[in-house]
């Protein structure tokens, strides 16, 4: 499953995605990084692997990751998951 959701999160690398709060953004894949466009955080592979065992609505069960915000808005849009 993980490989999977990598895979979909690279297909759709330079699309638009919203945080909870509304706020656009987008990103790149370099390496096993997401870049994020709007911000100067980097996701690594490994948080998305960890963060598909979460299951919680809230932004703050993704705290202990860089940007959680960003993380939860990916794990959560219908394209991804």
């Amino acid at each position: 499953m993980p490989e999977k959701v990598w895979q979909k999160i690279k297909l759709h690398a330079g699309e638009t995605f919203y945080t909870k709060t509304g706020l656009s953004f987008s990103y790149h894949i370099r390496n096993d990084y997401i870049i994020l466009e709007n911000t100067n955080h980097t996701i690594p592979r490994k948080h998305i692997e960890e963060a598909l065992l979460i299951q919680s609505d809230t932004v703050t069960a993704y705290s202990k990751f860089r940007g959680p915000s960003y993380l939860y808005s990916i794990m959560h849009d219908p394209r991804i998951v």
